[in-house]
C-alpha cells in the first residue's frame, strides 16, 4: 500500500516509496526524506552545517524532485512544540528555529505544502 510517497509494510515502518511511484506523470509524493532532515539538523541539532548537501541527497531516485510536496508536518506526523514548556530565555531561540525550519521548506526545491488542522 503506497500513500502519497511512503510505502507501508506490516512491521508499520516507513520507507521511500519505489521510484516508479514518484515517476509517474501527474503523480507528486510527499518528500519524507527532506521533511526528516529538516526537522532533525534544524529543530533537534539546532544547526544548518551540511543542510543543502543533505536536502540533495536522495534527488538522483526522482524523475523531477522538484514535483516532490515539501512539507514539515502533516497527518501523520508532526513536530511538537509547547511553547509553555520552553524557558523564556529559550523561546527566541525556539522560534527562530522555527522560522528557519519554514523558510527552508518554502524556497527548497518542491511543491511547499502548510498542514493545517
Amino acid at each position: 500500500d503506497v500513500n502519497f510517497g511512503r510505502k507501508h509494510n506490516k512491521n508499520a515502518h516507513t520507507e521511500l516509496a519505489p521510484f516508479h511511484y514518484a515517476s509517474l506523470e501527474g503523480l507528486s509524493v510527499a518528500d519524507y526524506n527532506l521533511r526528516n532532515i529538516l526537522v532533525e539538523k534544524v529543530m533537534r541539532r539546532g544547526t544548518f552545517t551540511g543542510l543543502v548537501e543533505d536536502i540533495f541527497y536522495h534527488d538522483d531516485i526522482y524523475r523531477d524532485p522538484t514535483s516532490l510536496i515539501t512539507f514539515i508536518q502533516n497527518e501523520h506526523v508532526s513536530v511538537e512544540f509547547d511553547y509553555s514548556l520552553v524557558p523564556e530565555d529559550k523561546l527566541d531561540y525556539e522560534l527562530r528555529k522555527w522560522k528557519s525550519l519554514y523558510t527552508v521548506m518554502w524556497l527548497a526545491r518542491g511543491i511547499p505544502m502548510l498542514f493545517q488542522g
